[in-house]
């Protein structure tokens, strides 16, 4: 078969004249164009073939485009636009990037040679080279096809699920409810981090504070921001392996990637099958009128988009509004907002066991953490010394020392009985240019780990907030008495640095006698050796609680890519976690009256009229 040069413009007649007889066929294009790639492969549907694209100092050459595989040069454009969505003169330029010397022209040429015999030698990865037209250097880099890429996306349509069978996932220890990392870093390294056309565009390790804090870049397709994720912990490798899964939940949680949705209805058409969006959660009628125009109350005669969800407590699988299972939809995209949502509930893991365990451990951390603040439940505090095994009491004093703030936590076990604890840092010196308070919250089967991870949490925000405190104290007075003021989720924690909020804390009982974690574990559900069982036993406290779980399978080729699986855990009539005072969901939630009374909280619905510090 013969190979040509296809493409219009200067570089295509140019490596017509010097490219007698093309290794492969090959598409030129002076400038990032996806309607000439369109129109190639509607001339040529069944070619394989290989993109060169130019940019002001760059050539591109590839992927290898193959009919019926995933990974086109759309989705490497794709990628290189949301990776540097906030690098506008990086993105792929749309205007002709110049001409070439002879010389470029042979780099060019040659470039091309070598992609190809790359192919012929079996490495049939996503790859793509870019040439530096200043320097001749050629760097390679892997491409992680774009789910839903127009030209080359193989998405499904999201369908009714059957019975949910969720898999068996044996424990190296009873104590140990992650499996072991091995060599996950290096497969998430190759599968996921590149600078110029990854998910992920750098690592950025901070080891200058409390713990190990890393800072990840990812590109959302479709976005005009550059996601900024972060890892903690007390080793960078681990503190990686956590900016990069909170990276994968972001991209799983933010649009439906890994599914074509498939339902458009009224909830009026779809009782029986479909959530009553109200149960969870509804804003006061006010919050809306705030808005100004960009939600509405909800309308049962209204047409939304829906997705399926398993049901993990033995009902029937359900219908979810879709912008509550993906938190970054237009109204466009998926009917009327009638609420705000967040990545409340997203978790990764890699198996869907342990994806739906963490995504229902976080939804207990954050209903807990509102029912205790709304409520002004009398938290009592936790022995952080007798009782703490050496590694917990290491993190305790490593803050406080490191940052000469007090370290306090506090028992938020409530009905459910998974433990769920509340941190706290205060300043100890007394001095006017100190942020006061900070605060921080994590729930796990294991009240160690639950603290552990609290503190992971609480303690890289304390160096920021020293530093940024100065500055902003004079926006922050303002909020004081007009909490509507508390607009973004910066807002919420940033108004407890203000010395002044102390008395809004006072319901958290210091003076207690102390609960230590011996106690605490007594309530939990005892470990078992397998992940799935321990999950069947936080299903169990759910379902006793007359609570439904839901699971939306998120899951995307991106994830399958590193052996991961992605959900969104939704539990109608929890209370969620939301940001900006006016945006709080409090009304359609039972239990925001119900359970506050039985733990000593405020009775007859007078809820706490103050913003939540939640970070």
């Amino acid at each position: 078969m013969k190979r040509h040069v296809h493409g219009d413009g200067p570089l295509a007649s140019l490596l017509r004249r010097r490219c007698l007889q093309p290794p492969v066929d090959v598409l030129a294009l002076c400038h990032w164009d996806a309607a000439a790639v369109e129109a190639h492969e509607r001339r040529w549907p069944d070619r394989t073939y290989l993109c060169v694209w130019q940019e002001p100092g760059f050539v591109w050459a590839g992927p290898y485009r193959r009919a019926g595989l995933p990974g086109c040069a759309r989705c490497a454009a794709v990628r290189r636009e949301a990776i540097h969505a906030d690098r506008p003169a990086v993105r792929p330029t749309h205007v002709d990037a110049g001409p070439l010397s002879a010389a470029q022209v042979s780099q060019v040429t040659h470039l091309i040679h070598h992609a190809a015999r790359t192919h012929e030698a079996g490495d049939h990865e996503c790859l793509v080279w870019r040439l530096d037209l200043l320097t001749a250097q050629v760097s390679r880099h892997r491409l992680l096809p774009v789910s839903n890429c127009p030209g080359c996306g193989l998405r499904p349509d999201d369908a009714r699920p059957g019975v949910m069978v969720l898999s068996a996932v044996p424990k190296s220890s009873v104590d140990v409810y992650r499996p072991p990392t091995g060599d996950l870093e290096d497969r998430w390294q190759r599968a996921y981090v590149d600078e110029q056309l990854g998910l992920v565009r750098d690592l950025t390790v901070h080891p200058a504070g409390v713990f190990y804090d890393v800072a990840a870049h990812a590109g959302m397709p479709g976005f005009q921001e550059v996601e900024l994720t972060s890892g903690r912990g007390i080793t960078p490798s681990k503190s990686r392996l956590s900016a990069v899964a909170e990276a994968l939940e972001r991209y799983g949680g933010i649009r439906p990637y890994g599914r074509r949705t498939s339902v458009r209805a009224r909830y009026h058409d779809l009782i029986g099958s479909a959530i009553d969006p109200r149960t969870l959660g509804t804003y006061d009628p006010e919050a809306v009128r705030q808005a100004g125009g960009t939600l509405r109350p909800f309308d049962p005669q209204d047409t939304l988009t829906w997705v399926w969800a398993s049901s993990l407590t033995g009902g029937e699988a359900r219908l979810v509004p879709e912008h509550s299972a993906y938190y970054g939809l237009s109204t466009q995209e998926s009917g009327p907002t009638f609420v705000y949502e967040s990545s409340n509930g997203c978790a990764v893991g890699r198996s869907l066991t342990e994806a739906a365990l963490y995504g229902l451990l976080e939804l207990i951390e954050r209903d807990a953490f509102l029912l205790s603040w709304y409520g002004q439940v009398p938290l009592r505090p936790i022995d952080l010394h007798g009782s703490c095994p050496p590694a917990t009491r290491w993190r305790v004093e490593r803050i406080e020392s490191r940052t000469g703030y007090r370290v306090q936590a506090f028992d938020m076990t409530l009905d459910l009985q998974i433990p769920a604890v509340w941190v706290m840092a205060t300043d100890r010196s007394g001095r006017p240019q100190r942020p006061g308070s900070l605060h921080a919250a994590a729930a796990h089967l294991n009240p160690v780990a639950a603290l552990d991870g609290a503190m992971h949490e609480l303690a890289p925000g304390i160096p920021y907030a020293c530093r940024a405190y100065p500055d902003r104290r004079p926006a922050l007075l303002p909020q004081l008495n007009d909490p509507f003021q508390v607009r973004r989720m910066q807002d919420h924690a940033a108004l407890y640095w203000l010395p002044e909020t102390f008395d809004r804390l006072a319901f958290l009982n210091t003076e207690a006698a102390p609960v230590t974690l011996t106690e605490l574990a007594e309530r939990a559900p005892t470990a078992a050796p397998d992940l799935l069982q321990d999950l069947e036993g936080v299903l169990r406290r759910f379902s006793g609680a007359g609570l439904e779980v839901l699971m939306v399978d998120q899951t995307a080729p991106e994830h399958l890519a590193g052996g991961l699986r992605c959900v969104k855990m939704i539990v109608p009539g929890l209370l969620p976690m939301t940001f900006g005072h006016a945006y709080r969901r409090v009304h359609h939630l039972p239990r925001l009256h119900s359970v506050p009374p039985t733990y000593g909280g405020s009775v007859g619905g007078a809820l706490n009229r103050h913003p939540h510090p939640f970070p």
